[in-house]
């Protein structure tokens, strides 16, 4: 009743109430106004059902749309309109490997990565687990947290049935505190971890469009603008540093490229850690040599995905 009532009060001339209802209804409140309208005639209209459809007169086809629009505009921005939504929005930073099938990463264009940046998707297989779970305890730490690590990859493991596997969490990611890019790190003016960046990629030669998307492991403040890492948790089997690392090279070149365009600052340095190494014992940390390069390159990349994903 109470709707009915602010129906009445909003129509200006008259209201029209389907009272569709089954034919041996005697409870719905179809049924109910029914009987109401019934009982008191002079203050409704009973409409009868129809089984005719009725057609609006067509408007006159010399002039369909006045003066105020062309057809053919309306029809050719409805063609760019959909064309502009078909187009893949972003690809992900962790896709951009170099030695990886670029027919993958078009796949991968416009939808979430197998490879996602995304460092909370589920925990499988177990050597993913591991790396899932280090990332969360480094997240939660941060890169001065080295005396919470015991305890938080404790709890972790506990709620994420990976009991067995705490020695490990805690030894990489102790590992990955201990590296010397991390430590100058913690000490800096200003420092962040699990930072999402975005940014959107315009090539003006043939008007692609499409956004770059990660989550920088650890970003901080240097003397003349911004310095990254990312931490891996591989097993490098016999690659020395520099062949375990070539993969990412457009990875990082992708996020500091993101970085930039997203803070206004230079990003100056980028930095991959390799948690199996960073006990002290080796050379755990490996510097983008050419990161300009790398960001260039990160970038002709993405649009050639994009561009191989809109001919799939």
């Amino acid at each position: 009743i109470r709707l009915l009532y602010v129906a009445c009060s909003r129509a200006k001339d008259h209201l029209i109430v389907s009272l569709y209802r089954k034919i041996k209804d005697d409870g719905s409140q179809a049924e109910r106004l029914a009987s109401l309208t019934a009982q008191r005639p002079e203050l409704a209209d009973q409409l009868e059902p129809s089984t005719e459809l009725e057609r609006l007169p067509d408007k006159p086809l010399s002039e369909p749309w006045g003066d105020l629009v062309e057809r053919d505009n309306l029809s050719n921005t409805r063609r760019k309109a959909l064309e502009a939504a078909a187009e893949p929005a972003w690809v992900s930073a962790t896709s951009l490997r170099v030695d990886g099938d670029l027919a993958a990463a078009s796949r991968v264009v416009g939808k979430p990565s197998l490879q996602s940046d995304d460092k909370t998707q589920p925990a499988s297989p177990s050597g993913a687990a591991v790396g899932l779970a280090v990332h969360a305890v480094l997240q939660e730490v941060g890169p001065a947290g080295l005396a919470r690590v015991q305890n938080v990859a404790t709890r972790y493991a506990v709620c994420n049935d990976l009991r067995e596997k705490v020695d490990e969490i805690v030894y990489l990611a102790r590992s990955v505190l201990s590296a010397p890019v991390v430590r100058r790190a913690s000490k800096a003016g200003w420092w962040d971890v699990e930072v999402p960046v975005s940014a959107a990629i315009e090539s003006d030669k043939e008007g692609q469009s499409i956004v770059i998307d990660g989550i920088i492991d650890l970003i901080y403040e240097t003397p003349n603008g911004l310095g990254i890492v990312d931490y891996k948790t591989d097993s490098l089997g016999d690659k020395d540093i520099e062949a375990a690392s070539a993969p990412y090279l457009l990875q990082l070149g992708a996020y500091a490229w993101a970085a930039e365009r997203t803070t206004g600052l230079s990003v100056t340095e980028a930095v991959i850690v390799f948690a199996r190494l960073a006990d002290g014992r080796l050379q755990s940390e490996y510097r983008v040599p050419d990161l300009a390069g790398a960001m260039s390159l990160a970038v002709e990349r993405a649009l050639l995905a994009n561009k191989l994903a809109l001919l799939a």
